[in-house]
């Protein structure tokens, strides 16, 4: 078993953007857990006066981001200066030196890479230079797209526009220097292989990642009423929100509907102004375990192809049955009967799933097997 790892991820509790950055901690703690010595290298908040801390007996180390910009807050910048950005963060060089010299002094036996953009596809040469293992978790299209997200213009994109075809190119021919690619799904997975990253590997597989460190899931989850319907996550178009929205309100069924979580500030007012409603109420930032415990179904709307869903996990975990749209990863979480469809931007078939729910309880797809996660660390997968 190898005992020292390297974990680098773009951002670290309490920094958080997503489910990413939550699902790397569990992962980090857990391994620690397991007996491993575990390093998180991210990058350092620049507000921030932390270097090094101890965090549930993972080893963090935060380091500046050498770039014209920290890029992880509200501040807008203009075209050129964006474009530069990414420019710069194809292969970046400063952050290269900074992690090489890093790993040769820690002398990890694997370097485990999730989210980079900021260290760019940099470290992985800083990485084969040392003679280190590479397994890489895709968690996001950064390696595909400048905006990590694949979607422009209010809509999820199909193919890589011009600039994205420019930026990505050399993190392609990067790519074959990765010796295992994990994929958080099959979605994700097949994404990069389609398009020719990872071409060198002889190793890749798919796991999932989990919302708590909970171990095992429910076979399955019966329903006597449905009176409640939730949102959580982040308030923005690519998740579908105003989806949910447009049916909470044209829905004439006496349903309560709750939104947690926060955004752009502006788009939140907005939403609040246009949706405003008494069947409607927006809770803000609030504890997952304390919002499930406000509902009776959760509503996955998403119009991104996501990567996974952690949130449909976690909702599972709490014994709340979960209807998903059908984008990116989200149907391998969940049964075909449980998925949505979206026609003229209205989500369809949300009445039918919820009379399958409660006339037939929730049957759950995932279980412990399909969520075990940490075989990739036994020197028989290297």
């Amino acid at each position: 078993m190898t005992n020292k790892i390297l974990i680098i991820n773009t951002l670290y509790a309490p920094l958080k953007v997503g489910g990413a950055e939550n699902s790397v901690r569990l992962m980090a703690e857990d391994l620690v857990k397991k007996d491993f010595d575990v390093t998180l290298l991210t990058l350092k908040d620049p507000d921030s006066t932390v270097r090094k801390e101890t965090i549930n007996g993972v080893k963090v180390e935060r380091i500046k981001l050498l770039n014209l910009y920290w890029p992880f807050n509200q501040v807008k910048h203009n075209f050129i200066c964006k474009f530069l950005w990414h420019f710069i963060d194809i292969f970046n060089i400063p952050m290269f030196f900074k992690v090489y010299f890093f790993i040769k002094k820690l002398n990890p036996s694997i370097v485990h890479t999730n989210n980079i953009q900021g260290f760019s596809v940099s470290i992985w040469f800083a990485c084969k230079i040392l003679r280190k293992k590479i397994i890489h978790t895709t968690r996001d299209y950064y390696l595909l797209c400048a905006n990590t997200m694949r979607y422009k213009n209010s809509k999820r994109c199909t193919k890589s526009c011009l600039s994205c075809s420019f930026l990505s190119y050399p993190k392609k021919v990067a790519s074959k220097l990765v010796d295992v690619d994990v994929g958080i799904s099959e979605f994700i997975l097949k994404k990069h292989l389609a398009n020719n990253y990872f071409s060198n590997n002889k190793k890749n597989g798919v796991i999932y990642n989990v919302a708590s460190n909970q171990s095992e899931i429910i076979s399955d989850i019966k329903v006597d009423k449905i009176n409640k319907i939730g949102f959580i996550g982040r308030l923005h178009e690519s998740k579908g929100i105003e989806l949910f929205l447009e049916f909470a309100l044209l829905n004439t069924i006496s349903y309560e509907f709750f939104i947690a979580g926060t955004g752009d500030p502006q788009y939140g007012d907005y939403l609040k102004e246009k949706y405003k409603n008494d069947k409607i109420k927006f809770l803000g930032h609030i504890a997952p375990k304390v919002f499930y415990n406000q509902i009776d179904l959760l509503v996955v709307p998403s119009d991104w192809d996501e990567p996974f869903g952690r949130v449909v996990v976690e909702a599972i975990e709490n014994n709340i049955p979960v209807l998903v749209t059908d984008r990116g990863g989200l149907s391998e979480l969940v049964y075909e009967e449980y998925t949505l469809g979206l026609k003229n931007n209205r989500l369809i078939n949300v009445e039918r799933c919820i009379y399958n729910i409660t006339n037939n309880g929730y049957k759950v797809k995932l279980t412990k097997d399909t969520l075990d996660k940490y075989q990739i660390y036994n020197n028989g997968n290297l």
